[in-house]
């Protein structure tokens, strides 16, 4: 007896590709003040992250920055900022 022809499957709806983010170059915020790295940080087109320690004043130094500079990430992307009260000594 002939074989019953499969009924034909729909095809799913492709979902709309979402846009993707454009990446942009992670900057050099080590050695700025914290608040000369977050003013830097929004110009770059990134959010600043987890700044270490939370309480630290716009005038401590950024001494760690996670990801690191030269690197890239796209745009939106938090920047981790570990900061200090002392300019880092590989400072200029």
């Amino acid at each position: 007896s002939p074989s019953p022809t499969p009924a034909p499957t729909p095809s799913p709806t492709p979902a709309p590709t979402p846009t993707p983010v454009p990446d942009a170059t992670v900057g050099d915020y080590v050695c700025m003040t914290l608040g000369d790295a977050r003013a830097q940080i929004a110009a770059d087109k990134f959010t600043v992250g987890v700044v270490l320690p939370a309480s630290a004043p716009d005038s401590d130094y950024v001494s760690t920055q996670s990801p690191d500079s030269g690197g890239t990430a796209p745009q939106g992307s938090p920047i981790n900022l570990g900061v200090s009260d002392t300019k880092p000594p590989a400072c200029p």
